[in-house]
């Protein structure tokens, strides 16, 4: 995010702990916003949050937030970035099904770029068998 943006928007390096979902968009004034406050003039993310199952679309809210920040670089006035959780190899229990909102967010979106951590671009875990990430993005957003 940083690089597309040319700026500090976020803490760099892997944080497994990262369990929610980051708005970033351009804006004039600089905020970081959280929870129900991120879904304010965003429509498209409440049609998604609209379309979850119950038990999970408070939880996805309770781990949404929104960083609004000064960048003019590249197209990023133009667009929403939406940074996921880390999707990591092994036993992680995110508090809401992580793939469906990945897949409800697809539906909604003109296009997806899939950034990756130089050098841990790798393996992901996904029934018992390893697979690209890539592949797994791919796989992913095809059944969305």
């Amino acid at each position: 995010m940083n690089w597309y943006c040319e700026a500090a928007i976020q803490s760099t390096g892997v944080a497994v702990e990262s369990q929610g979902f980051t708005i970033i968009r351009s804006g004039t004034d600089e905020q970081d916003v959280k929870g129900e406050g991120a879904l304010v003039d965003n429509e498209h993310i409440k049609a998604v949050t609209a379309r979850l199952p119950a038990d999970d679309r408070q939880r996805f809210i309770d781990h949404l937030s929104m960083l609004v920040r000064r960048s003019t670089a590249k197209d990023f006035p133009r667009i929403d970035l939406i940074d996921t959780p880390g999707l990591v190899d092994g036993h992680v229990v995110y508090p809401f099904d992580v793939n469906r909102v990945i897949g409800e967010l697809a539906s909604i979106a003109d296009l997806i770029l899939v950034f990756m951590v130089s050098g841990l671009c790798g393996m992901v875990a996904r029934g018992g068998q390893r697979r690209h990430a890539c592949v797994y993005v791919r796989a992913l957003v095809r059944a969305h």
